[in-house]
């Protein structure tokens, strides 16, 4: 899974706030944080904006194997 997400005053949800949402759910959860590259947004920002990486279990991974 991947989500761009951000946060502005009260509006959206911290990196922080949905990494600890996403963690129990998924084997690997990666925060690349996006803000600070003015080329993606045209100029700079001062709020949060950040990708996550999510990635699910493998079916090996989650289940036992029985041949």
């Amino acid at each position: 899974m991947i989500a761009v997400e951000g946060r502005r005053g009260a509006a959206g949800i911290a990196a922080e706030d949905l990494i600890d949402l996403l963690a129990p759910l998924f084997r690997a959860v990666e925060h690349h944080p996006l803000s600070g590259d003015e080329r993606l947004w045209g100029r700079t920002v001062t709020d949060e904006r950040y990708a996550i990486v999510a990635t699910v279990p493998t079916a090996s991974t989650t289940a036992p194997h029985n041949p």
